[in-house]
This record gives structure tokens, C-alpha cells and sequence, in this order.
């Protein structure tokens, strides 16, 4: 008896694999997942996370360094023992095929089926807009007019009173409410916390994650304030269900960029401000060979003449609070957390790396290039 349940476990592993494959190269089965198993499943694991306030996922996350770290522990215990070792070279390398197995179908299934989200096609459409430095400099200027148009008509106070937690009600209220899509992007249980690391998730680099076992966004209180509002957005939107950071940054700005609120529609203004310009230094070889004289400041200095004073003054405050966050140790970590991350983007099928966040820019040329 043991032995039929050992061996339909493998039986088990293999239909999930074939399932999943199907999913990620067949259309129509894609949409059967989508609609059928990966939204019931985010509605139903946001009714459960919603119901506390602090992060599931990150427990999660938390008891697993810790079984990896008892499991290595007792490893080099056993192996000291020379009876034993051949033994428990054997089970260990069983459990650690049974455990990898399983992650993937898990992880697949609960989300990572999506690195190619056909949903919203529509939308996102082709982010491989190719262009050279004299269109980024032309989408450069135009998104400061916008900026300076939305300044305007932003008053002083909300730009004061932005924090935190108004950050996250808005990008919230943004995924519950909007109309873009005929509704098509309405979550109806966002789910956006507080990180529980947030020191350790800046020290390697990141403003914010998504837990794809729970489905829970998870942001750092200390975002710089204006960035905020679209890094919220840019996690939720993973919730909605996409895995691949280049359409999940096309989608967020499209939302951003769609909504009725001036602040929203700022914010993600001004990281879009400042992914033209690392764009742009990618592109100009002239000024990555002397990147550390073509920081983002200078280049406010370079657009001090068409930028308003109250955009300048938002910019610079922005790149102070990105300053501060900025520690020796954490270059150093967050440096080999980013290749590390960057690698597993690539298997993923994001061929850009981590210069995927970059390229919404190719999406915002392709779609608003006649306004330049």
C-alpha cells in the first residue's frame, strides 16, 4: 500500500507539470485558469489575509529561513557519522527532489502561471518599443509639462498631508474602483500591508514584494513619499495577476495614468520622470562612462528652466529621501541580491533582467508619443 502511494505521488507531480504547461502555451487554457481557479483563489485568500492586519507571507517566509536553516544544521550533524552518511545522502536528496517539486507546481499554480498574462493583452500590447536618446528626451519634456499642468492643480496641503497610510488607501481605492477595462481591473479584496523587514527588504534593494503563495502586497513605510503611491499600485497589480515586473509596471502606470485622482496620477508622473532619465543614461555610452558626473540632481539642472518650482522642489525631496535610504552595507548586499533576482528574471522569460522595470517607458512612448 505504501509503496501505490509513493508511487502515484510521482503520477501526481507529473499531471500537475503537464497542467501547467498547458496553461502557460494554450490560450484557451490560460483563460480557464484565469477565470476559473487564479481569481476565485486571490478573492478567497484575501478574505483570509485581509482578516489580520500584520503579514502572513512573511511568517511564511520567515519559518522557511528557519527550517532551512535546522535542516542544514542537522545535515552536517548526520554526516559527521560515517554509518550513516551514504543513508542520508540518499533520503536528503529525495526530499530536497520531493520539496522542489512541489514548490514549483505550488508556486506555478498559485501564480507564477501568469509571467505571461493574455488577459489584458489589449492593454499592455508590445513593450518593445525600441528608441534612442532624442524621443526619451522629448518624452522627458513632455512628461515635466505634466507634471507641472497636475502641480497646479494640486494644492500645497495634500502634497504635506501625503503619507504612508494615505498612500496605501489610494492605491486601494484606485484597484477597487476603477472604470478602465469596463471594470476588467477591479480587485475586489486588495490586499497592501506593511512589510515586517522593512530595513532588511531596503538592505536588499527593493521598495516592495508580493507573497505569490498568499497573494499579499507588501510595501516599506519608509518609501520615499512620492513614489509611493505607484509602488503600491505596481504590487497590487501583481494580485490582478501578473508576474512578469515589465507588464506589471505597464499595467500600473496605465492605471496610474487613467485615474481620477491628481495625486496618483503625479506620482507615478515623477517615477516616470526619473526612469527616463536612467534610460537614457543606459542608452548614451557618453554618459555611462561618466555616470558618477550625470547623477539625477545634474539633470534637474539641466531641465531647471521648464520645470516649475514646486515640481522642482518635489523632485529633490525625492531624491533626498532616496539618498538617505542608501547605506554602504546596503550597496554592497543589495548589489548581489539584485544579480541574484536579475537571474531569476531571466529564467522566468523577463530577457531584460532587472532593466524590465525600466522599459515601461517603451509602453509610455508607444502610447502617448503623438503628444510630444
Amino acid at each position: 500500500m505504501m509503496r501505490l502511494l509513493h508511487f502515484s505521488k510521482y503520477w501526481i507531480y507529473i499531471i500537475l507539470i503537464i497542467i501547467i504547461q498547458l496553461i502557460e502555451i494554450n490560450n484557451y487554457s490560460y483563460h480557464l485558469y484565469y477565470y476559473n481557479f487564479y481569481k476565485p483563489l486571490s478573492m478567497y485568500l484575501g478574505i483570509l489575509t485581509g482578516l489580520v492586519s500584520f503579514s502572513i507571507g512573511d511568517i511564511l517566509y520567515l519559518f522557511f529561513i528557519f527550517y532551512v536553516f535546522y535542516v542544514l544544521t542537522t545535515s552536517v550533524f548526520y554526516f559527521t557519522k560515517a554509518r550513516v552518511k551514504k543513508v542520508y545522502l540518499y533520503y536528503c536528496f529525495k526530499k530536497i527532489c520531493h520539496f522542489s517539486i512541489l514548490f514549483y507546481c505550488i508556486f506555478k499554480l498559485s501564480w507564477g502561471v501568469n509571467y505571461k498574462n493574455r488577459i489584458f493583452e489589449n492593454i499592455i500590447g508590445n513593450t518593445s518599443e525600441t528608441y534612442n536618446e532624442s524621443i526619451l528626451n522629448s518624452g522627458r519634456i513632455y512628461i515635466v509639462k505634466q507634471l507641472n499642468l497636475l502641480r497646479s492643480q494640486i494644492p500645497d496641503s495634500h502634497i504635506l498631508n501625503l503619507n504612508f497610510n494615505k498612500s496605501i488607501a489610494l492605491a486601494k481605492h484606485e484597484l477597487q474602483n476603477t472604470s478602465i477595462q469596463n471594470g476588467a481591473c477591479k480587485i475586489k479584496k486588495p490586499i497592501l500591508k506593511l512589510s515586517s523587514f522593512p530595513e532588511v527588504v531596503n538592505l536588499f534593494g527593493f521598495s516592495g514584494y508580493f507573497n505569490p503563495f498568499t497573494h499579499e502586497a507588501q510595501v516599506r513605510y519608509n518609501n520615499p513619499t512620492l513614489l509611493a503611491p505607484l509602488i503600491s499600485v505596481h504590487e497590487l497589480c501583481h494580485q490582478l495577476g501578473f508576474s512578469s515586473e515589465l507588464e506589471t509596471s505597464c499595467i500600473a502606470l496605465y492605471i496610474s495614468l487613467h485615474s481620477q485622482n491628481k495625486i496618483i496620477q503625479y506620482a507615478a508622473l515623477i517615477d516616470l520622470y526619473f526612469y527616463c532619465i536612467e534610460e537614457t543614461i543606459y542608452l548614451n555610452s557618453k554618459i555611462i562612462h561618466n555616470f558618477k558626473n550625470k547623477t539625477k540632481p545634474s539633470w534637474l539642472e539641466i531641465d531647471k528652466l521648464i520645470i516649475d518650482e514646486k515640481v522642482t522642489n518635489d523632485l529633490k525631496k525625492t531624491l533626498a529621501e532616496l539618498k538617505q535610504q542608501h547605506t554602504p552595507l546596503g550597496n554592497v548586499i543589495g548589489n548581489y541580491i539584485r544579480k541574484i533576482y536579475g537571474f531569476f528574471l531571466l529564467l522566468n522569460n523577463e530577457s531584460n533582467g532587472l532593466r524590465s522595470y525600466n522599459l515601461m517607458v517603451g509602453w509610455f512612448i508607444k502610447n502617448y508619443k503623438q503628444h510630444f
